[in-house]
């Protein structure tokens, strides 16, 4: 248990404290990633792209992400509600979406 000065009531685990005597590295980082938390600001575009399961893990791009998921979520609840029906027609979509791709 934390001591009552260093609670944080934000966190589930705001109220406990875990102490390690020892661990083991199971799998270690081959090479050095291509940017970290510290330059993550630095790094252009087309780096972030091209590792993108590293770009989606900072906090920005995860409120990104939980943001857009809200808004369609909230467009689709309207839209339910005012007796639409959401139609998906991959075949038609698959082509557009190639298309704007090259763009």
């Amino acid at each position: 248990k934390r001591p009552q000065h260093q609670i944080n009531k934000q966190m589930l685990t705001g109220e406990i404290e875990i102490f390690v005597d020892d661990f083991k590295v199971i799998n270690a980082v081959g090479k050095t990633l291509p940017f970290t938390i510290r330059d993550y600001n630095k790094a252009n575009e087309s780096t972030r792209m091209k590792y993108r399961y590293l770009d989606l893990r900072f906090p920005v791009m995860q409120r990104n992400l939980r943001f857009r998921s809200s808004l369609l979520m909230k467009m689709r609840e309207f839209l339910l509600n005012n007796a639409f029906v959401e139609v998906e027609t991959p075949t038609l979509f698959k082509k557009h979406r190639e298309a704007l791709r090259n763009i």
